[in-house]
């Protein structure tokens, strides 16, 4: 009798996230932080995978999203996120919100299951400009099969935060992205306006946002704003599911202003000595300060340049 060989054939899933600098240096314009990545299956793109995304501040949870790297998928979903809107206590849903305003956050989901589902909702709202104004994960809890169920969390609309449509993004985990949780489903958005306190009442609405990714890969961006930014490091944590096989991946990448030299979060005098002392210089030489090399990307060496850059986001500021 012959001998035989048993061959075991394994898929092998691969994740991979990128942003489009490791250092931004944020200027008086602003700056957009490019997310990217793609899902593969034995090298082959996945063009209905499902990818968890949590950006993590030096604070805690900043971004939570779940996108798609094409087609929405077609398999049965354990856990489902049937709205998500912005409403007041009573859970009626809201068009017009007012700058200052105390609204709620409304999410309902389901089970489709028969049994119990360890299921971590979050959500994250953006303002017209694409700036994160606040994300958060509601914590992990087992939830009972059917629905819809719902969970409400209270917030305050930020003062200064841009007038204009705002959007809200909800996710269904099987646990926190950080922890290598992966999507139950699409995640559900809807629309709303930011208008300014001395505006007239608000409405109701129910518009949704829609997004086109591209096959294979998956991408996602935010805005950072001159004043009251998030300065400092941030970790980008993904995390898929397909086919049967978990997979994951983390980045990191910083965040400074653009002429705050000293590192206080603010550009000023202080700042202006430091840059000052250090005109002219290359590296090597006594008086070389990288920090007051403000070029991007750096040029290495400081001079009449440097001192124009510093001189033009004077009075920017961020917050650690």
């Amino acid at each position: 009798m012959a001998n035989s060989t048993l061959i075991s054939y394994q898929s092998t899933l691969k994740i991979t996230v990128t942003t489009d600098k490791q250092v931004y240096k944020v200027p008086t314009t602003g700056v957009t932080v490019q997310i990217s990545g793609n899902l593969t299956l034995n090298n082959l793109p996945v063009s209905d995978g499902l990818i968890a995304l949590q950006i993590n501040t030096r604070i805690g949870g900043f971004i939570y999203r779940t996108l798609l790297t094409g087609t929405i998928p077609t398999w049965t979903r354990y856990i489902e996120i049937v709205d998500a809107y912005i409403g007041d206590a009573s859970g009626n849903r809201l068009t017009n919100v007012k700058r200052g305003a105390t609204i709620w956050i409304w999410i309902y989901y389901k089970n489709n299951l028969i049994v119990p589902v360890y299921t971590v909702i979050a959500f994250t709202i953006y303002s017209s400009s694409n700036i994160p104004l606040f994300g958060f994960d509601l914590g992990g809890n087992s939830i009972p099969p059917g629905g819809p169920w719902w969970s409400a969390y209270s917030w305050q609309v930020p003062s200064s935060a841009d007038l204009g449509t705002a959007a809200i993004y909800a996710s269904a985990f099987s646990d926190s992205p950080q922890n290598h949780g992966v999507p139950y489903c699409p995640e559900n958005s809807s629309t709303f306006n930011i208008i300014s306190s001395k505006t007239s009442t608000m409405q109701q609405s129910s518009e949704t946002v829609q997004v086109a990714y591209e096959n294979g890969t998956y991408s996602s961006s935010f805005y950072i704003p001159p004043n009251g930014g998030t300065l400092g490091n941030y970790t980008i944590y993904v995390a898929s599911y397909y086919q049967g096989v978990q997979v994951s991946a983390s980045t990191k990448f910083e965040v400074k202003l653009l002429g705050d030299i000293y590192r206080d979060g603010k550009v000023d005098i202080s700042d202006l000595v430091k840059i000052l002392l250090a005109i002219p210089s290359l590296p090597g030489w006594p008086n070389w300060n990288p920090e007051a090399d403000l070029n991007d990307p750096p040029d290495n060496k400081v001079d009449v340049s440097d001192l124009t850059i510093l001189i033009n986001n004077i009075g920017n500021y961020g917050t650690y």
